[in-house]
């Protein structure tokens, strides 16, 4: 695990696929949940997701705070880092195995920051442009 990293999630209690994005990251650093609540607009029907019980699963600081927009939420979260560096994910993502080994090994040089190149995916499809 790098001691120097945290992870910053936001997330609510209707995002189903933040247990996959903890999966990828929880063994590499620190990760801090922040917790909007539900979102407008949600379809009802939709399981809900305990993120106290998937942040304590994953050992995870967790943290309730409104919701207002996701800068918002983010610049919150990184006001709660302690450490050298910070990573913002969102609680769909999930690291490539070649991105999880670069920050578990943590030698980032003399770098003030990074920027890494997303790819989106739809029905399981890379997508090219949108």
């Amino acid at each position: 695990m790098n001691k120097n990293l945290t992870f910053v999630l936001i997330s609510s209690t209707n995002d189903l696929h933040v247990e996959d994005t903890l999966k990828s990251i929880s063994a590499l650093g620190r990760v801090l949940v922040i917790d909007g609540g539900p979102r407008a607009n949600f379809l009802t029907d939709q399981p809900k997701v305990s993120l106290v019980k998937l942040a304590d699963k994953y050992g995870s600081q967790y943290i309730a705070r409104k919701y207002i927009n996701s800068a918002d939420q983010y610049n919150f979260g990184l006001k709660n880092v302690n450490t050298t560096w910070a990573f913002i994910i969102d609680s769909d993502e999930v690291l490539s195995p070649e991105l999880a080994y670069f920050l578990k090994q943590g030698d980032f040089g003399n770098f003030t920051h990074y920027s890494i190149k997303r790819f989106n995916f739809f029905l399981g499809r890379k997508m090219s442009h949108g």
